[in-house]
């Protein structure tokens, strides 16, 4: 019997160990099984933004610059994006048919001012009545105003700028031909700028001349600007049931460009203290009931909630959580109720 007893202590010891070494590489089972996430802790925010509307920015005015003759332009002066200055020259067109009538005119004032002299030594002496004076005075006359008209279309032909501001996109090339009214350039004043945007009919009250506007411009680094002058507008879409906005926006750098678009929000009035979540944290069930993922104890859990208007890419929560709860805002779709989870 005494032979025996070590043998039995000897299996009992390899028990042991095994069930230690099992216990072991459980615990590094379990450590190992755990989900890496990113969490955010919920709180409640003032920010309030209101819905995001897509707008484009449009100068405040556009000056229309044209000859008031026919003709063909022999040199353009201005490119588009040009700043120009009130009285410079903007294009020319041929002035030889204008300089051509000004000298056939120039040739009739001089005749009609020699006959006038002539006459006046007759009258003067009596041997010309006084209606054939009249008729003379009134030939000078006529002569004069045509060559005024004809110096008038020599200076036409060249066209300067009525107002200072930046050339715009449709400018003429020289060569082609010009008619009355028709524009050569346009002038744009952006010294101010107009962001216009459609708002849908439901949500423009909310939207008054004094209110505030946010606006985000990609093209510039996405660099807000801000504006306190809203425009709107009194005929709606039929086919949309949306209004324009106009928000006047100072731009003394002339960074906003004509074209520009832009993200344009209108904080409500009404802001309030509502706890939001990333849009894509919060999923859906097939019943419809919304749900978040939060970590309790280090470990998953499924978290009914109500939800209410979407604000940018964030969503309004307005039941199911409170401030300081743990959500789950990336990795959430690894896990499932009870999975311990690394934040």
């Amino acid at each position: 019997m005494s032979k025996i007893r070590p043998k039995i202590g000897l299996f009992s010891l390899i028990i042991v160990l095994t069930g230690l070494t099992s216990c072991s590489n459980s615990k590094k089972e379990e450590k190992v099984s755990s989900f890496k996430v990113t969490t955010e802790t919920a709180k409640r925010s003032m920010d309030e933004t209101g819905p995001i509307y897509v707008g484009q920015v449009e100068e405040q005015s556009a000056t229309a610059v044209s000859f008031t003759s026919m003709g063909t332009l022999n040199r353009v002066f201005v490119s588009e994006g040009q700043w120009v200055k009130r009285g410079q020259l903007i294009a020319t067109i041929d002035p030889t048919s204008a300089q051509s009538a000004l000298a056939s005119a120039k040739a009739q004032l001089n005749q009609a001012l020699d006959a006038l002299e002539r006459m006046k030594m007759l009258h003067d002496q009596g041997s010309l009545t006084d209606i054939k004076w009249m008729e003379i005075q009134s030939q000078v006359a006529q002569a004069k105003a045509q060559y005024r008209l004809m110096e008038k279309q020599v200076s036409d032909c060249r066209l300067t700028a009525p107002v200072s501001g930046v050339i715009g996109s449709d400018v003429k090339q020289a060569g082609e031909s010009v008619v009355p009214a028709q524009p050569v350039a346009r002038i744009l004043n952006i010294d101010r700028v107009k962001v216009r945007v459609s708002v849908p009919e439901q949500e423009l009250a909310g939207i008054h001349r004094g209110s505030h506007a946010t606006i985000s411009v990609t093209a510039l680094g996405n660099q807000v600007f801000h504006s306190n002058q809203i425009i709107k507008g009194v005929e709606g879409d039929l086919m949309t049931h949306t209004y324009t906005i106009y928000a006047l926006v100072s731009n003394p750098g002339h960074q906003l460009l004509p074209g520009m678009v832009t993200n344009v929000s209108f904080p409500t009035s009404n802001a309030d203290n509502k706890i939001t979540l990333p849009v894509r944290s919060v999923g859906q069930s097939p019943g419809g009931q919304h749900f978040v993922w939060t970590v309790v104890n280090g470990k998953a859990h499924q978290q009914h909630v109500s939800v209410g208007e979407v604000r940018g890419n964030r969503l309004v929560i307005t039941d199911g959580l409170k401030e300081g709860d743990v959500v789950i805002t990336e990795g959430y779709q690894k896990v499932g109720e009870g999975s311990p989870v690394e934040g």
